[in-house]
């Protein structure tokens, strides 16, 4: 079995604790966040002397539309959800935390010494996937804008840059980080004891991944479509890229810095919310940025495909 599946058989895997751990991850911390979150919305209306109910719920159905609110959503959330999968890995798994991580040594094995999580964390790798998919998406804009350059404007005028920056960096790495530990860590380790194929693993969890982000784009049938093979297509990509480095960190730089472009750089239609970004397009044809977006990431797919062939193969062959 590949070595970061096999992290799975150092702790206790019957059925009840994956379905304690998945309750506890997902949705009693979005219980508690939304009661917290719900909590200081009121607190809020009170001291704005603006207690109507109607702008409290229409504040909170479009919240995804205030960038500073969806981001303060995203830290409360997503630390209840880190928080408890760690728990549940320690006390109900009974295992390494760190094994979501990577297949790293607990200890050193000339001073027996603990190595701490900080040093076992392979962070040239997280660099390499903010490079590389960086690379990737300045290649996409590069190339869609040559295509279709009238669509594009640039803007340089988003309010509170700053404090958008800084809940950026407090939010995001959270949440890209819970959520890489969970689909392409403990979900494919976990799917391992049942399944042999690590393709078939990989499909699953990649869908699971995709049926999550189905909606960030609003209930609109050809973006929800679109969100959903795309989100596809990266969660298929990034759990291979996790079983060839035995580690999610590369999984983890390329979300990051993804991330970091949608919400900062370059947000499109379809995309979560509808806020300011440095680069805007105007609204084109749907189903074509469906078909380019497609092709695009399939294409990028089958370059790192031929890159690392021999290591892809012998992984998803079980050799």
């Amino acid at each position: 079995m590949n070595k970061f599946l096999n992290n799975v058989n150092e702790g206790e895997n019957n059925l009840w604790r994956y379905f304690i751990t998945i309750i506890l991850s997902f949705i009693l911390s979005n219980i508690i966040a939304g009661f917290l979150l719900g909590f200081g919305i009121i607190l809020y209306s009170i001291s704005a002397g603006n207690m109507d109910i109607n702008v409290i719920m229409d504040f909170i159905e479009n919240y995804d539309s205030n960038l500073i609110f969806l981001f303060i959503m995203v830290f409360v959330t997503i630390l209840f959800s880190m928080i408890f999968l760690f728990i549940s890995l320690k006390f109900i798994h009974k295992r390494d935390f760190m094994s979501l991580f990577n297949v790293s040594k607990k200890y050193d094995e000339f001073t027996g010494k603990t190595i701490n999580w900080f040093n076992r964390i392979r962070w040239n790798r997280i660099l390499k996937g903010i490079l590389v998919w960086l690379a990737f998406l300045l290649l996409l804009d590069f190339i869609s804008y040559i295509i279709e350059p009238t669509s594009y404007s640039i803007n340089f005028n988003i309010d509170n840059f700053y404090l958008i920056i800084f809940l950026f960096l407090l939010a995001i790495p959270i949440q890209v980080t819970f959520e890489e530990l969970f689909f392409r860590g403990y979900l494919n380790q976990g799917l391992s004891l049942k399944i042999k194929s690590p393709l078939i693993i990989i499909l699953i969890s990649s869908s699971v991944f995709s049926l999550g982000h189905i909606a960030n784009g609003g209930m609109e049938p050809i973006f929800m479509i679109q969100n959903l093979v795309i989100s596809l297509i990266i969660g298929i990509i990034f759990s291979v890229a996790t079983l060839v480095d035995n580690g999610i960190e590369l999984a983890i730089g390329a979300h990051f810095i993804n991330n970091f472009y949608a919400f900062l750089i370059h947000s499109a239609e379809g995309s979560l919310g509808n806020f300011e970004t440095i680069i805007q397009t105007t609204e084109g044809d749907p189903a074509m940025s469906l078909v380019f977006s497609t092709i695009a990431i399939l294409i990028f797919g089958l370059i790192l495909f031929i890159y690392k062939k021999e290591d892809i193969i012998k992984v998803l062959t079980n050799k």
